[in-house]
């Protein structure tokens, strides 16, 4: 199988585990330079299945599968769910906002009447 995965640099040992099973996966992590660089490409010979990628858009038209291994990507996976055609191992926006907004995850959690503890939204002012 051909997984593309896009990593924060968090879960390396995942797509490496997933390379020595025999599958070809070309590994893409979150850039923090505007221009990418040589040692920017984590993963460079740890496994002949691993396969470090700059950048997504080359590799996800012939591949099997995506795994994105964090939040904050639910635009993303959903669009190349619904625009691609693509299955994806991720969350969506919606996923992306229980994480991210507590008390719109507390709305949603009242709303199908499932407990959860208290949460109150604390402004800090600063002079």
């Amino acid at each position: 199988m051909k997984i593309v995965f896009v990593d924060n640099r968090l879960a390396l040992d995942h797509a490496l585990a997933w390379a020595h099973e025999g599958h070809d996966v070309y590994y893409i992590h979150e850039w923090r330079y505007r221009y990418g660089r040589v040692e920017d490409l984590i993963g460079w010979g740890l496994h002949q299945n691993l396969h470090p990628v700059p950048e997504i858009w080359g590799w996800v038209d012939d591949c099997d599968l995506v795994v994105i291994a964090d939040v904050g990507y639910g635009y993303l996976s959903d669009y190349l769910r619904k625009k691609v055609g693509k299955p994806v191992f991720n969350g969506s926006v919606f996923g992306d906002n229980l994480e991210n907004a507590r008390l719109y995850a507390a709305s949603v959690m009242d709303s199908v009447e499932v407990k959860h503890p208290e949460y109150h939204e604390v402004i800090v002012w600063s002079v």
